[in-house]
């Protein structure tokens, strides 16, 4: 079966915040790390994003997925990728920053559904 996940918590208050939080998201920030990167390339008529991990302190692993939706509105900023048939997981992935009118709180949503697509990713 499919294993879900979703997390979500508030990161800060006000419109400045959501603005920097939605910017930040566009530009895929949450991805990068000492053991993480990622990089959107555009491919004829879709837009690639490849993401590469440390895996065990020394080998890097590059995954192959394809951007679903953009959204940067007034209150809502996500993407949404899928994995290709070259990622080691079969799936989908949303993060979501939100800005919420009635509380003034900007929070951070991810959501995302997986699977191994062969033996050795399970």
């Amino acid at each position: 079966g499919w294993h879900v996940n979703r997390a979500e918590t508030v990161i800060g208050h006000g419109r400045p915040a959501y603005e920097r939080a939605a910017n930040a998201l566009q530009r895929l920030e949450l991805l990068e790390h000492t053991w993480l990167t990622a990089r959107c390339v555009c491919a004829t008529d879709r837009e690639l994003l490849a993401v590469c991990s440390r895996q065990w302190g020394c080998v890097w692993l590059t995954n192959t997925n394809l951007v679903l939706r953009r959204e940067c509105g007034a209150r809502r900023s996500s993407v949404s990728w899928g994995t290709t048939r070259r990622h080691v997981l079969a799936g989908e992935e949303t993060v979501c920053v939100t800005h919420d009118a009635s509380t003034d709180g900007v929070r951070f949503t991810v959501l995302s559904f997986s699977r191994p697509r062969h033996l050795f990713s399970a």
